[in-house]
């Protein structure tokens, strides 16, 4: 699964994908402002975004919904956050 996303702030966009479980990941960073993260905590996944940064991880094996957000400060509070939805 093949994901153009751009942040800022207070926003991912797409703010939902939908993945199968166990499925390959790659979220390609096509814009981003500010200073951030990308988190999925079930799956132990962190990473810095940029622009033109990868992120890859593998779905979840377990269908569900899994809040992806920024860790910075108060950005997840200010909107910084989405969902992957395994099914």
């Amino acid at each position: 699964l093949e994901i153009a996303m751009e942040s800022g702030n207070f926003f991912f966009e797409p703010a939902i994908i939908t993945a199968s479980p166990g499925q390959e990941v790659k979220i390609t960073i096509s814009e981003n402002s500010g200073t951030h993260t990308f988190v999925i905590d079930e799956i132990n996944f962190k990473q810095t975004v940029e622009a033109g940064a990868i992120l890859s991880f593998t779905a979840p094996e377990t269908t569900g919904r899994y809040s992806y957000y920024c860790d910075i400060g108060p950005h997840r509070q200010l909107g910084m956050e989405g969902v992957l939805v395994v099914e």
